[in-house]
């Protein structure tokens, strides 16, 4: 059996490195018999998946990807009506898995806030809570659940918060959009920094300044992409497994975590 296998991810783009990082996982991963694979670039954009779902179903018998939540939302729909399985090393949002032809390999936000919410209990446990948000949907879904997580509503951080001393500041959305914030903050900012997974990124773990806290993927995403291909390989074209095997009945995978680092 020939099983043709989808890579769906931002290969151009402002998310191009995660593109990169798409890339070089697939090349450490070793030619199996009766196994293809081509890629498709989704650019991080819920429309550009919408316009060319129809093609991506009619060259794939399974789809790896999308690195975002809202194209996997986008894009869930049509697979589940053509009987495609969807993995998701990286798509993040909660619920998106069923255990049937959606299958979770990345932890959740709402285990990301719990950690969000630990690193900054435990390193910062007097610090004033604030948050900065780039208002695109996943920075959303992280506040409300943050909020959620401390029972009250933290406030914005803004330009009246002076140089952030004595404050902890999550940071919540795209990492180039948060690189860009910190930027504007400039050198002499004194607040502490805790991010959310999408800066857990080369480009920004480069850029960033030192101090600033990110959440990590355990494992990473680049291990979750590599271990989808072999599990839908041996699922799909030796049929050694079942999709059972690997997730839960909700479609989640167990040995999913998160854990923050400190940039030093």
């Amino acid at each position: 059996m020939q099983l043709r296998v989808c890579i769906a991810g931002p290969l151009t783009g402002p998310r191009a490195c995660y593109g990169e990082l798409i890339r070089k996982a697939m090349a450490d991963v070793l030619p199996k018999e009766g196994l293809s694979i081509h890629f498709f670039d989704d650019k991080a954009d819920p429309h550009t998946v919408k316009r060319h779902l129809e093609q991506i179903i009619a060259h794939s018998d399974v789809v790896i990807g999308h690195f975002n939540s809202d194209c996997a939302q986008a894009a869930i729909p049509a697979y589940r009506a053509a009987g495609i399985p969807l993995l998701l090393p990286a798509s993040t949002a909660a619920h998106l898995g069923d255990g049937e032809s959606v299958f979770q390999l990345c932890a959740t936000d709402v285990e990301q806030v719990s950690e969000l919410k630990a690193i900054a209990d435990s390193h910062y446990p007097h610090s004033t809570r604030y948050y900065w948000a780039d208002g695109s949907n996943y920075s959303r879904r992280l506040l409300n659940l943050l909020q959620q997580q401390y029972e009250y509503a933290i406030p914005e951080i803004d330009a009246s918060n002076d140089d952030g001393e004595g404050g902890v500041t999550f940071y919540l959305g795209a990492h180039f959009s948060i690189l860009e914030r910190m930027r504007h903050e400039g050198a002499s900012w004194r607040g502490a920094a805790i991010c959310c997974d999408d800066c857990d990124i080369t480009e920004f773990t480069q850029r960033a300044r030192p101090g600033v806290w990110v959440c990590s993927s355990m494992p990473g995403y680049s291990d979750l992409l590599k271990r989808s291909v072999e599990m839908a390989w041996k699922v799909m074209c030796l049929k050694h497994n079942t999709w059972a095997d690997y997730f839960d009945e909700r479609g989640r995978y167990l040995p999913a975590g998160w854990k923050g680092y400190c940039i030093k």
